[in-house]
This record gives structure tokens, C-alpha cells and sequence, in this order.
């Protein structure tokens, strides 16, 4: 099983000894195969020479930096896919097109649908809450109705597919936190950084995420800059258009975590405004997160792991891509 490699040492090395990937750090010295590695995960300040850069190019294993709130702020990976111009400017036809905006709201229905189900599910098993959470469901599927309904032809759909995605957002978090356990509850959804501790593992646990589905988009040939939903500049748009639907699944560890209370005090560092996971908590939270994406789920009546399921989806969006026929007319 291909594992992601996780660098959060200050003062490591990271080079290459008899074609290996050869670790230095200031406690041990660690030498493992490329053929073992999914990716590369880095946090802190690390050594890194050009025959390692080059071994893991040769594998198409991507190197991730992250921040220590645990964004991802930067990447090395293998120009294999800058090779497909003809599927790259059919790529940007699509995301341009109605067909772009269909497939993103199909992204979001997914989304929400998957919400609704984590809710149903904790409904049964909760029966002072079940009335409020069912109470939620109806509201989510009411959002999912309207996101139906929605004209696809038009051109500022961004704003209201963004403006409805956040209100039932808002209803879900909020069904989520009469869920955990109490001492895991939170005021509302915070970033960077985490206002408590079930913000700043959700963060993190969604910067693994983008990692795994820029991969999966890579491998399939596509430009992860070139989305329909997401606007940022200079970001990779279609990663946070492309992720929306496995949120809920990712979701859910971060639950059954909370059950099991395995979050502590000694997993995190509080700084200004909150706090951030330690080395002690991300050193849990990869393991809880590599065993969970290599679990078998049952998704879109196909059961196989989370991770396959990306690679699958990945291969499904570039098919999409170029099999459909864009007129001009269909450009928005």
C-alpha cells in the first residue's frame, strides 16, 4: 500500500542514497522507496536537493507545502500533464459552457445530498435532537430542489449557486454541532486559524483532501486551474469545485473521532484568535486520515476506497470533457 510521506521536522534533510529517498532528521536517518510513496507532505523548514525532486518527478509524486494551520500554499509535481494542450483547451471550452455550470451544480447537489444522509443517519441514533436534525434534512432538500431548478445558461450563476451552497451550509454546520459530543461544539465555522478544536482538525483533514484530489485531477490529465464554480485568481479553481462533493465524507472522520474523544488539549498549540494542531495531532490525524481514505465505501452505486473513488471521478470529469460537442452558442 502507497503511503503519503509526512516531513513536520524542522531541520530535516530530504535526498536520495542508492536510488531511495533518504531521510535525515535530527533524531533519525530513514530510508524508503519511491514505490511506496503516494505524496509528499511538508510543514515546516526542510532541506530538499534536486535528486530528490527529480526522483519523485520520475514517480509522479507530488510535493505539498503546507502552512502550519495546515493550508496548502505550494507544489512540486511532474509537467506530464502540460502535454495534453488539445484536452486543456477543451477543458476550458467546457468550464465556459453551460455544461461547465451543469456539472458544478451536480457537484453541489451531490454535496448536499451527502449532508443530508450524515444527518439522517445521526437522527436514529440521537432521539433528543432526531426532531431538529429531520427538521434540517427537509431544509437541505429544499435548497437541492431549488439548486434543480436553477437556469444553467446563465452567466452570474456563480452567485447564486454560491449564495445558496452557503445558506445551507449554515444549516448543516449547525446540525453538525447538536451532534458531536459537547466539548467538540463550535460557535460557527472558522478557518484560518481554527476558533476550537473541531475547526482546526476540519481544516487541516480538508488540506489532506486538496492534496488527494489535485492528484487524482493531475493523473487524469486535467488543469486544475481551469474550473466553472470557483472564481479565485490564481488559484486552483477546479480542485475547490472538484472537492465540494467528498466534503461530507471527510466529514464524517472528523465525527467519529469526536465519539471516540480522541481529540486533546496536548494536540494543539493555542495562538491568537485560536489555535493549531501540534506535531503530536497531526502525527494522529495522518494516521486516522491514510487508514480512512483507504476504507471501502459505497459511493454513486460503486464500492471501492474514498481514494479510488477520486481517481474514479477524476476519469469521469475528463471523459465528460471530451465527449461533449460545444457549440458557440453554448459558450456563456
Amino acid at each position: 500500500m502507497r503511503v503519503q510521506l509526512y516531513i513536520d521536522t524542522a531541520q530535516t534533510k530530504l535526498s536520495v542514497k542508492d536510488r531511495l529517498f533518504f531521510i535525515q532528521s535530527p533524531n533519525r536517518n530513514q530510508q524508503i522507496s519511491p514505490l511506496r510513496i503516494d505524496s509528499i507532505a511538508i510543514t515546516s523548514n526542510v532541506q530538499i536537493n534536486s535528486s530528490a525532486i527529480k526522483l519523485a518527478a520520475l514517480h509522479s509524486i507530488p510535493i505539498f507545502f503546507y502552512q502550519r494551520q495546515g493550508k496548502l500554499i505550494a507544489q512540486l509535481r511532474s509537467p506530464v500533464f502540460l502535454k495534453h494542450a488539445d484536452l486543456r483547451y477543451k477543458q476550458l471550452l467546457f468550464m465556459k459552457s453551460v455544461y461547465g455550470n451543469k456539472w458544478v451544480t451536480q457537484q453541489i447537489i451531490q454535496k448536499i445530498k451527502l449532508q443530508c444522509i450524515t444527518l439522517k443517519r445521526w437522527a436514529k441514533t440521537l432521539p433528543s435532537t432526531a426532531s431538529i436534525l429531520q427538521e434540517n434534512v427537509l431544509r437541505l432538500e429544499d435548497y437541492i430542489s431549488v439548486i434543480k431548478l436553477l437556469d444553467v445558461k446563465k452567466i452570474n450563476l456563480y452567485k447564486t449557486i454560491m449564495g445558496l451552497e452557503g445558506n445551507s451550509a449554515r444549516i448543516y454546520y449547525k446540525s453538525i454541532n447538536l451532534i458531536i459530543p459537547e466539548a467538540y461544539r463550535f460557535e460557527k465555522r472558522s478557518r484560518q486559524p481554527g476558533a476550537d478544536y473541531f475547526n482546526v482538525v476540519l481544516n487541516y483533514l480538508y488540506g489532506l483532501t486538496y492534496g488527494k484530489v489535485t492528484r487524482a485531477l493531475h493523473a487524469a490529465g486535467l488543469d486544475t486551474y481551469v474550473g466553472a464554480l470557483h472564481k479565485t485568481t490564481h488559484k486552483e479553481t477546479l480542485v475547490f469545485d472538484f472537492i465540494e462533493s467528498f466534503r461530507p465524507i471527510v466529514d464524517r472522520l472528523l465525527i467519529d473521532t469526536c465519539y471516540e474523544n480522541l481529540w486533546q488539549p496536548q494536540h494543539f498549540n493555542t495562538i491568537e484568535g485560536g489555535y493549531l494542531i501540534n506535531k503530536e495531532g497531526k502525527k494522529q490525524l495522518f494516521t486516522f486520515y491514510s487508514d480512512f481514505i483507504k476504507k471501502r465505501i459505497n459511493w454513486k452505486q460503486k464500492v471501492t476506497t474514498l481514494e479510488n473513488h477520486m481517481f474514479h471521478e477524476a476519469r469521469r470529469l475528463r471523459i465528460e470533457i471530451e465527449n461533449t460537442k460545444i457549440h458557440v452558442s453554448d459558450i456563456l
